[in-house]
């Protein structure tokens, strides 16, 4: 019974030193002093609507790029090789012998470009579109910043009062 005792105490102790380690923890993260520069970093950093916001500037980006490409040149290139054997058994006739082992090879390379001449100016079309849809996605950008770290200064205020 006293060995029993003496390992309670000792689980008891270290449960109750547990106990203290983490609610001091928690008590120095409460501490913790956040400046208004820092909140408004984080939250540009952090806000998934600015996330947003900058994956859909990148993806419009993308496409302006996709679009600049329709003005040049498409070349294409593929290569084929080709191996065949055929084995059929030998039948001797009075006529002579046929069957044996028989074997081909191909081989094929093809090269091509092609270029639009003219398809009624809808590459430079599509050009502006997605340069505008670029222009357009980073006012969206800076709008969403402008919204982001308003709201942010409220919020900052309001925990102040």
């Amino acid at each position: 019974m006293n060995i029993l005792t003496h390992i309670h105490r000792i689980i008891l102790s270290a449960i109750v030193l547990v106990i203290t380690f983490v609610c001091t923890q928690r008590m120095r993260a409460q501490e913790k002093k956040i400046t208004l520069a820092d909140a408004i970093s984080s939250a540009l950093e952090k806000n998934t609507q600015m996330i947003t916001s900058r994956n859909t500037l990148a993806s419009q980006q993308s496409r302006a790029t996709v679009a600049r490409g329709t003005l040049y040149p498409s070349v294409d290139a593929s290569a084929g090789w080709n191996y065949r054997e055929n084995n059929s058994p030998t039948v001797t006739t009075p006529f002579g012998s046929t069957g044996g082992t028989s074997s081909s090879r191909t081989y094929s390379a093809d090269i091509g470009a092609s270029v639009v001449l003219f398809n009624g100016f809808a590459n430079y079309a599509n050009i502006e579109q997605a340069n505008a849809g670029v222009a357009s996605s980073q006012n969206m950008l800076e709008r969403q910043k402008q919204t982001t770290t308003f709201q942010t200064i409220q919020l900052y205020l309001d925990v102040l009062r």
